[in-house]
């Protein structure tokens, strides 16, 4: 029997290069300098800066560490809770995330005595364009005269979804042109609303 062999012959084409994973250049963790009574918690947020110029949140890939007062402070790093801090004793310390050698500034957190009597969003009118970001502070007042930031430990509410969501830190993205209202309330009290003016992205300044 006679046997035929058909040979195929090709162009092997040069095959694309793997894509490589973004590199992060920097980590920023917010709030940036809390104040929280004892007992209460704070979510911090850490934020990847990367060589592409995307940002993205990092806060459940990071390494939670505290640097100084490990007796006034506990942050978890555990699943679901990452970056989840309470206040154990009044006194001052501070913590930082890291991820592949790459370290955020330390970020120094107030531990008090005093109880919160008021809240207050700073600033209180922003205005942003469609599809940008800005934070916003949720301010305490406590009893003992003081204030500080206490925008971890808040909940934050926005009166039209559809115009802006706002996140656990603050951070404001808007959505849909429009206007709407952002408060925060803490177990029984309230803020007033900080207005949020969303304009729309082809806007031009008269």
């Amino acid at each position: 029997a006679l046997l035929t062999t058909t040979l195929s012959f090709g162009c092997l084409l040069p095959s694309a290069p793997p894509l490589e994973d973004p590199i992060p250049l920097g980590i920023t963790v917010t709030p940036g300098d809390s104040v929280l009574p004892v007992g209460s918690e704070i979510q911090l947020t850490a934020l990847a800066f990367f060589d592409d110029g995307n940002t993205a949140d990092i806060t459940a890939s990071v390494r939670w560490s505290v640097m100084s007062g490990a007796d006034c402070i506990a942050i978890s790093g555990d699943m679901d809770t990452e970056g989840r801090l309470v206040g154990l004793r009044s006194g001052t310390a501070s913590v930082r995330a890291v991820l592949d050698q790459v370290y955020s500034e330390p970020v120094p957190v107030t531990v008090t005595d005093a109880e919160i009597v008021g809240l207050t969003v700073n600033p209180n009118r922003i205005e942003i364009e469609s599809g940008e970001s800005e934070w916003l502070s949720a301010m305490a007042e406590f009893s003992d005269g003081s204030r500080g930031d206490f925008s971890g430990g808040v909940r934050w509410l926005v009166g039209d979804p559809n115009i802006a969501e706002v996140a656990s830190d603050g951070r404001v993205t808007a959505l849909g042109e429009g206007m709407t209202h952002v408060t925060v309330e803490y177990e029984h009290l309230s803020s007033g609303p900080a207005t949020v003016d969303v304009l729309g992205a082809e806007h031009d300044d008269p």
